[in-house]
């Protein structure tokens, strides 16, 4: 709603008549003059107010007529394009009217929407491994625990340590406790660790003397099929269908690839950030069993979480054991 027009000074006019005359020095030939020239000549007639001839409403600017004599002279206000405006004039007693016109704001587009994907059989993997090739490190969760991926090494934080009997160094019996287990499958090994991930956990391996003492594992029980593995085992194998833009997984979105096996199908859903697979679902039988890899994180991993390192080589900033 336009604002209304108020003349502070019209009490001001003097009895001789009176011409007040407003110009705008920045203001193109083509548009209409915000405050048309005003006289008031009515002598003894003090209550008549200036009025505006219309054309601020025509152009769509609200405009305020301020009068006092101890207005700025560098009162400005903003025209449409931006530019400074000022107008001013001086009444024969001194005071003078600032105009002030208030900018028309234009509507301004929101960002280009983002086109959708489309993915054709023959193209989709292509697509994915190229996303993947991207990436030098990443991260999941599984019931088993935290895997921290890179390269040939693997660690896997576990989510329940495993407890069993041991022979200590003096042939008694003693608890093992194993909370991290590190994977190399460059040399096939799997070794276990007492690193103590709480303070509780700590407590127990100091009390057995487990803190950075290894542990011989199954290398084949804890080398589990990483997501990069399914993506290249599923490289040749027949596609039914591709959907995109339409799924989440667990607030990943993701790219569903529906493949044909000899004795069954596979519904698999990958990250649209790193061509992974984030679920795995198996089909056979009317039967299906559930893979998920859950908060998949990419180039988050570095070299030094990988490989085990005693406590007294780890710095105060790095202090993992908490």
């Amino acid at each position: 709603m336009p604002r209304p027009i108020t003349d502070n000074s019209a009490s001001n006019v003097s009895d001789d008549s009176a011409k007040i005359a407003v110009e705008n020095n920045t203001a193109s030939a083509a548009e209409p003059a915000a405050v048309k020239e005003k006289s008031v000549s009515d002598e003894g007639d003090e209550g008549k107010k200036t009025e505006d001839s219309g054309a601020a409403s025509e152009s769509n600017k609200d405009v305020v007529v301020e009068g006092s004599a101890a207005a700025d002279e560098n009162s400005t206000g903003l025209s449409e394009n931006g530019d400074t405006k000022a107008a001013s004039a001086e009444q024969e007693s001194g005071s003078k009217i600032q105009v002030k016109v208030s900018p028309i704001t234009a509507a301004v587009a929101g960002p280009p929407k983002k086109e959708k994907l489309v993915l054709s059989k023959s193209k989709v993997m292509d697509y994915l491994i190229k996303l993947f090739s991207k990436i030098n490190s990443y991260e999941f969760r599984t019931e088993l625990g935290k895997f921290s991926v890179m390269g040939d090494k693997f660690k896997i934080l576990l989510s329940s340590p495993i407890r069993s009997q041991m022979i200590d160094k003096n042939g008694a019996k003693a608890q093992s406790v194993i909370s991290t287990v590190y994977v190399d499958r460059k040399l096939k090994t799997a070794t276990g660790y007492c690193e103590g991930k709480d303070t509780g956990l700590r407590r127990e391996c100091e009390k057995n003397d487990l803190l950075d003492v290894p542990r011989d594992l199954p290398f084949y029980e804890f080398n589990i099929k990483l997501p990069e593995d399914w993506l290249w085992e599923l490289i040749e194998t027949p596609i039914d269908f591709v959907e995109t833009d339409k799924y989440y997984v667990n607030s990943q979105k993701a790219i569903r690839v529906f493949f044909s096996l000899n004795n069954s199908k596979l519904d698999v859903f990958f990250d649209e950030k790193t061509g992974l697979p984030i679920r795995i679902i198996d089909i056979k039988d009317g039967k299906s069993s559930t893979n998920d890899f859950l908060d998949l994180n990419a180039n988050s991993v570095k070299e030094r979480d990988v490989v085990h390192r005693d406590l007294n080589s780890i710095p105060s900033e790095e202090y993992y054991y908490k």
